[in-house]
């Protein structure tokens, strides 16, 4: 049975922050003004990229007329069917396709999804919006560029049928997670039976997120098929100033989804993407806006695999910006006819989405073990994020370095973490570790490592490692030796005037197993950038110790150092830094680590102020 041709949407005009050279045009991904619109009248796509830029393992398709697979700001995210041996003229998956590596082409019936007419200049556009790579220093960045694309050509030059559709919407709801549609078509029962099959059976029964453009025929009572559907997302159009674009199709009722960035007639080009042949173009009405909720709903589900098709979409639709209230007249439930729940916000539906699982109050008893001793933990791990965690592995490492730069071994004490809830914390208080296993007698770092994997998203990363500061680890006698160690050297403020104090920070830490004696510790200038010299004795030098093994002596003690004529140097830019036992009153097992410049500060001498005042600068 044939079908009348498919509505496009749009007019193709032919006309954190990425690499990309033409991301500045992209005011949809990060709205600042540059092209007159209102700044922030954006999805916040490069803030959701802090959080995640999505995941291979998410897979969108594109239903829509020939992509190109060698665009070069798309090839390199191109599904490929790890079912498939390319060129070897068989069905390898059993999925009824043979060689179907990087889709299907349903018009034609072949497994080449490309262009091969004029007419084909639809899906290319369209799959740049979704995830075009980004950070490659050519080209634009997407919404979700960590995700791979599903090309599933379903028109060319000629109409599809019926049949044609629903056979890719179908092969779409077992390969993909997403689909996205940026067409119209007449309403037909035999294509809303496949999008329901794929709404309800795909994910392996999570269900496909289904995103369809709601049309571009200014009306205000009509949405086009299949965004009309109760399980499809009717994605309408807004502008760079933050409003609902006149053309952008809505109903009364729950027609209209989201909205998102779009053109505006008169105003602003669109927005801008790929176009087929390997260049780049402006991208008009409501067919640009599928792509772009995709896009998120792949960033969710990098997250967040296991959430189902409407967990994504309450996610989406609790983050929506309720731009416009005014025009919109949201409803006590949020919603507006003619702007759905609101514009589409990635940063908020990623944080949302994402947990965050932070080491808190970690400690460890006893602080010096026999080699076959047991360690006991204390503390937890919890949830601070707006998102449940999956499960994942916790450790327990033992480092050599001061400041737990290294992870050298692992205790066996790793458990495997549960889910947590937001808010949730699992106690580390039953856990322990027996040091059966040959650990070197020694001074060690303990510290604690969630998802050194990192198969878990999260909006923070730098609290799954946490260290305990205060005190070290020591395994049987521990070393022979004194191991005097110069921890975090700074100084501030960043500007003083002459005779002004400076304040200290940093410590100096006993890393050996014997007591040290005492010794000097002095502040140097330096005029080499790379601190390879020590040219000019400040003369603050202050006798410290004995340093008892993992004792640790704290900077921030000392007097201030007080700069200005006095010190006698000349006017110019010095390195700052502290120097331990330049004598060689204590024997060490390692002296490399008794002299630390801070060499991202310079010390001007003389300048804007008085004459002799010191300036910092960083």
């Amino acid at each position: 049975m044939e079908w009348a041709e498919p509505n496009f949407v749009i007019e193709v005009r032919r006309a954190y922050m990425p690499n990309d050279p033409y991301f500045p045009l992209q005011w949809h991904l990060n709205n600042t003004g540059q092209t007159g619109g209102l700044p922030d009248a954006d999805i916040d796509a490069a803030e959701a990229w802090d959080v995640t830029s999505g995941s291979p393992r998410v897979t969108i398709a594109i239903l829509d007329d020939g992509l190109d697979l060698d665009h070069p700001d798309l090839r390199d995210n191109i599904f490929t069917n790890p079912g498939e041996i390319a060129g070897n003229g068989h069905d390898d998956d059993g999925n009824g396709f043979v060689d179907d590596v990087h889709g299907w082409d349903f018009y034609a019936d072949d497994n080449n999804p490309q262009p091969d007419s004029a007419m084909d200049y639809h899906a290319t556009p369209c799959a740049g919006m979704a995830a075009a790579v980004m950070d490659n220093t050519a080209g634009v960045a997407s919404v979700a560029p960590g995700c791979k694309i599903l090309p599933c050509r379903i028109m060319g030059e000629g109409d599809p049928t019926v049949y044609q559709l629903s056979q890719a919407i179908h092969y779409a709801g077992a390969m993909a997670d997403v689909l996205s549609m940026s067409w119209t078509a007449p309403a037909d029962s035999t294509i809303a039976a496949s999008l329901q099959h794929a709404a309800t059976s795909g994910r392996s029964g999570l269900g496909c997120l289904l995103c369809a453009a709601t049309g571009n025929q200014s009306s205000s009572d009509a949405i086009g098929f299949p965004a009309s559907l109760d399980n499809v997302m009717g994605i309408g159009a807004s502008t760079f100033r933050d409003v609902r674009s006149a053309y952008s199709n809505y109903a009364p009722g729950y027609g209209v989804f989201l909205l998102a960035p779009s053109s505006e007639p008169g105003l602003t080009n669109g927005v801008y993407t790929l176009r087929p042949g390997g260049g780049y173009q402006w991208f008009t009405g409501t067919s640009a806006c599928p792509p772009q909720v995709a896009g998120v709903c792949g960033l969710i589900l990098s997250i967040a695999p296991s959430f189902s098709r409407l967990q994504v979409e309450t996610i989406l639709r609790d983050t929506a910006d309720k731009i416009d209230p005014a025009g919109a007249a949201y409803d006590a439930t949020g919603y507006s006819n003619a702007y759905g729940y609101g514009r589409l916000n990635a940063d908020r539906a990623v944080i949302l989405t994402a947990p965050d699982l932070a080491a808190i109050a970690f400690d460890f008893q006893p602080k010096a073990v026999a080699a076959d001793g047991t360690l006991s933990f204390s503390g937890s791990v919890r949830n601070l994020g707006s998102g449940a965690s999956a499960p994942c592995w916790l450790e327990f490492w033992l480092s050599r370095s001061p400041s737990y730069a290294t992870l050298d071994i692992l205790l066996n004490a790793s458990v495997f973490l549960p889910a947590l809830a937001p808010g949730a914390e699992f106690r580390l208080e039953p856990i322990a570790a027996n040091l059966s296993f040959a650990v070197p007698d020694g001074l060690y770092r303990l510290g604690i490592v969630i998802d050194r994997q990192n198969e878990q998203i999260e909006t923070d990363e730098s609290n799954n490692t946490v260290y305990q500061e205060d005190s070290l680890l020591q395994v049987g006698a521990g070393s022979t030796n004194v191991d005097l160690t110069v921890e975090g050297f700074d100084f501030w403020p960043a500007w003083t005037a002459a005779a002004e104090p400076i304040a200290l920070a940093g410590r100096i830490v006993n890393f050996g197993g014997q007591m040290s004696c005492e010794v000097w510790v002095e502040f140097w200038v330096s005029t080499d950038p790379a601190g390879g010299s020590l040219d000019h004795l400040l003369c603050d030098s202050a006798k410290i110790g004995p340093l008892g093994p993992a004792e640790a002596f704290d900077l921030s003690t000392l007097h201030r150092i007080v700069f200005g004529p006095a010190q006698g140097l000349a006017n110019g830019r010095y390195r700052l830094g502290v120097v331990i036992d330049r004598q060689g009153a204590q024997v060490e097992t390692n002296k490399n680590n008794n002299t630390l410049y801070r060499l991202d500060k310079w010390l001007i001498v003389g300048g804007a102020t008085a004459a002799g005042a010191w300036h910092f600068y960083p």
